[in-house]
C-alpha cells in the first residue's frame, strides 16, 4: 500500500513537472485577459500571432542558454551577441550580398563570440560571470559601431518574411520563424534527452567534479 502511494506521488510530481510551465502560461494569459485596458484586444488571434512572432528572437536565445544553464554555467552576453549578429546580417545584405551569405556570416560571428567565451572560461579558468559580462560590453559596443548608432536600412528580402505576421504561403498560419523555433526546440530536447552529449551536459551541471572523475 505504501509503495503504491509512493508511486502515485511520483507520478503526480512527474505530471506536474510537465504541466507546470503551461499552468504558468495560462495564468499569465488569464491575468492579461481580465485587465480592462486590454481586455477587448488581448484574446484576439492576431494579437497572439503578434506576440508569438515577437517572442521568436528571445526564444532562440533561450534555447542556447538552456544548454549553458543546465551545464551549470552563465552567459550574460547572449543578448548583445544576438544584436551584433543581427547587425552583421543587415550590413552584409546592405552591401549587396545574397541573404544566403549574410545568414552564415551572422551565425559565424555569434559562434566566434561563443568560442572566445568558452576558451577564456575553460583554458584560463576565468569566472564565467566576469568573462561574459565583459563580452556583453564588447559585443554591444561593436554592434553600435558597425551600425553607427543608426538603424540599418537593408533591402527587403526573404529574410524579412521569416518574421512576417501574415506569412506567405498562408498555409503556414504563423511566421516561418516560429516554425524554425519549434523545430530547433524539438531538436534540442532530443539532443538533451537521447544523446551522449546531452547526458554529459546534465552530468556536468549536476556535479562537475564527479563528471570529470567519470571521464566526461
Amino acid at each position: 500500500m505504501k509503495r503504491k502511494r509512493v508511486e502515485e506521488d511520483g507520478g503526480l510530481k512527474a505530471l506536474w513537472k510537465v504541466l507546470a510551465p503551461f499552468a504558468g502560461l495560462f495564468l499569465v494569459i488569464l491575468m492579461f485577459s481580465l485587465m480592462p485596458e486590454v481586455q477587448d484586444r488581448f484574446l484576439r488571434l492576431g494579437n497572439f500571432k503578434s506576440v508569438a512572432t515577437q517572442s521568436v528572437i528571445v526564444a532562440l536565445g533561450a534555447l542556447g542558454m538552456t544548454f549553458v544553464i543546465i551545464s551549470g554555467g552563465i552567459d550574460l552576453s547572449a543578448a548583445s551577441n544576438i544584436a551584433l549578429s543581427s547587425c552583421v546580417v543587415a550590413l552584409v545584405i546592405h552591401s549587396g550580398f545574397s541573404p544566403w551569405l549574410s545568414l552564415p556570416a551572422g551565425i559565424l560571428i555569434g559562434g566566434i563570440i561563443g568560442l572566445i567565451n568558452g576558451i577564456l572560461i575553460t583554458s584560463l579558468r576565468l569566472v564565467p560571470f566576469i568573462v561574459t559580462l565583459g563580452m556583453l560590453g564588447i559585443a554591444r559596443g561593436t554592434a553600435k559601431w558597425l551600425a553607427d548608432n543608426q538603424k540599418i536600412d537593408a533591402p527587403i528580402t526573404w529574410v524579412n518574411e521569416l518574421m512576417a505576421r501574415s506569412p506567405q504561403p498562408g498555409w503556414l498560419l504563423v511566421a516561418p520563424g516560429i516554425w524554425v523555433m519549434i523545430i530547433l526546440a524539438v531538436a534540442m530536447a532530443i539532443v538533451l534527452r537521447f544523446t551522449v552529449f546531452g547526458r554529459h551536459v546534465f552530468a556536468i551541471g549536476s556535479n562537475e567534479s564527479a563528471a570529470r572523475l567519470c571521464g566526461v
